[in-house]
């Protein structure tokens, strides 16, 4: 990533179309990557962290949302769905359609009422 990087600059150095402006659009994304693999990896590390939980039966029903995120990260995304919420956990890597994934089920009275494991 950051030979890609380079050698953009260096051709748009070479061919004399640096400009300050361009340069500072380079930087950006170099910048957008980063924070991209940084968000990527923390997707990961809270869907380990969730997965070692439920191996370990750790998340019992009946806890709520409240005491739940004192421990563990919050999710990716959030769906409602009628009366309960399905929280999503995924690896930084998977997509939406392929890959592990970890589902909270949440009741409306905000209460852990089920956890799956995708695979």
């Amino acid at each position: 990533m950051k030979l890609i990087f380079l050698g953009m600059v260096l051709l748009i150095f070479f061919t004399g179309c640096v400009n300050l402006s361009s340069l500072k659009a380079l930087i950006e994304l170099g910048k957008s990557d980063k924070l991209k693999e940084k968000v990527l990896k923390e997707e990961t590390e809270n869907f380990l962290r969730i997965k070692e939980a439920i191996e370990k039966e750790e998340l019992k029903k009946g806890l709520s949302k409240e005491e739940f995120l004192k421990d563990y990260p919050p999710p990716v995304v959030v769906i409602p769905e009628g009366n309960q919420e399905r929280w999503v956990y995924k690896r930084g890597e998977s997509d939406w359609f392929g890959g592990e994934k970890i589902y909270l089920f949440f009741d409306n009275q905000d209460k852990l009422v089920n956890c799956k494991l995708k695979e």
